[in-house]
């Protein structure tokens, strides 16, 4: 013969035995990420009260920031690292951001229009306008078509391709970007901004992606493009990247040169770190580290 079926009510003093149980343990589960994640909050504010109090200057003015990673990194970025300097940030900033979308996008302009719209509403005047940009440009899926084969007996970087990409498409979203933030801060403001832009220092492609998690991985974004061409020897790939980073650096020296607009500048953050120990400032192919970015921020703020 069969089991008799539990009756309901039997059943119902079951599923709520279960959901006590379960509930027991949902809530030890969640107290004990609480009081783990309460250490983590006071362990940081701990630090960085320390590194604040050693090294952090009285209020530096207000900057209004756009860009790519090096503006919105987990862990420190460039904007964390000039607030420790003392400097207020108001930024609209996303890590994989390219120059083009930044320059060409309308949203982009039309969002920095309303946050200086904002910010003269209450009473604050930007000392400055700072530009992170083409990065992304280049690197990732983009970087395997500035470099020819190594069986090719060609160059390393296509010339061709690397006139195209830097001292074309790129000159030109910046110009157009430099363009039309200064137009709207005078439209707005009533006068102009100081508009700071910069390259980049000068990254390690040796396979390093970014870990913000084990679901959660990021690149590596520029050695698959030199192994996919045959380039595996690390210090000469390191020499092409070199010369990629010079190129960016002078399109941009030489559009502050072209433009003559005094309120333009131009930074150079090349050899602000480390090329020996260089795990130290850079956390991967692409991003400095913490400490990496307080360097560098020190470099920006000189211009400020």
């Amino acid at each position: 013969m069969f089991e008799s079926e539990p009756s309901p009510s039997h059943r119902t003093a079951e599923v709520r035995a279960h959901s006590a149980e379960t509930g027991k343990g949902n809530s030890f589960d969640a107290r004990a990420a609480f009081h783990k994640g309460k250490a983590s909050g006071i362990d940081l504010v701990t630090a960085r009260s320390l590194h604040i109090r050693a090294s952090r200057p009285g209020p530096q003015g207000l900057l209004v920031a756009e860009g790519d990673s090096w503006f919105d990194h987990p862990g420190g970025d460039l904007l964390s690292a000039l607030e420790d300097l003392g400097y207020e940030i108001e930024a609209n900033a996303h890590g994989g951001h390219t120059l083009e979308d930044m320059s060409f996008n309308p949203r982009q302009l039309g969002d920095f229009h309303r946050l200086l719209q904002r910010l003269k509403l209450s009473g604050r005047t930007p000392k400055a306008v700072l530009l992170c940009g083409g990065g992304n440009d280049i690197a990732g899926d983009e970087f395997g078509a500035l470099v020819n084969h190594a069986a090719s007996g060609l160059p390393t970087l296509n010339a061709a391709v690397l006139e195209g990409v830097i001292d074309g498409r790129l000159k030109v979203a910046l110009a157009h970007w430099v363009g039309g933030v200064d137009a709207v801060a005078r439209g707005v403001l009533g006068l102009p901004l100081k508009i700071v832009i910069h390259g980049y220092d000068y990254p390690v492609p040796d396979g390093r992606g970014a870990t913000f998690g084990p679901l959660r991985p990021k690149g590596p974004w520029l050695r698959p493009g030199f192994w996919l061409k045959g380039h595996t020897n690390l210090q000469r790939n390191r020499g092409v990247v070199r010369d990629l980073i010079n190129r960016l650096n002078d399109m941009q020296i030489s559009l502050v040169e072209e433009l003559e607009l005094p309120n333009l500048v131009h930074v150079d953050l090349r050899n602000t770190l480390s090329s020996v120990l260089y795990e130290n400032d850079w956390d991967n192919e692409l991003q400095p580290t913490e400490a990496g970015f307080r360097s560098l921020a020190r470099k920006i703020a000189s211009v400020l």
